[in-house]
């Protein structure tokens, strides 16, 4: 009985093996790729691969166009700064003199209303 069932499989195992060459035969007849469609998958291949090239130098461009301007900004904040530097020491002093002529007319004031 066990050599039959191992028979039947062994047909069963065959029978389909044939049965899946001769699908695939009659697929393959049916089935062929023409020459205009392998050159149009060809050209979109191309095609998307010179429009990837193209984004990436897009990119790498404005990227260098980023690095230039973040570049430029942070020259002119520094320049600024450093004209800003300059030009505090002189602003503190206007300020100190500001705030003794302040004093002076705080004491006049002061004196004018003794006085009075």
């Amino acid at each position: 009985m066990v050599d039959q069932l191992e028979a039947a499989r062994q047909l069963a195992q065959e029978n389909q093996a044939d049965a899946q060459e001769r699908q695939k035969q009659e697929y393959d007849k049916k089935a062929h790729v023409c020459d205009f469609q392998l050159e149009n998958l060809r050209a979109w291949q191309a095609e998307d691969v010179t429009q990837l090239e193209v984004w990436h130098m897009e990119d790498l461009a404005q990227q260098d166009t980023q690095w230039v301007d973040d570049l430029a900004c942070k020259e002119t904040q520094d320049w600024a700064d450093q004209e800003f530097r300059a030009r505090l020491p002189a602003l503190e002093k206007v300020h100190i003199e500001v705030l003794e002529w302040q004093v002076v007319l705080m004491a006049r004031a002061v004196e004018m209303t003794e006085d009075h």
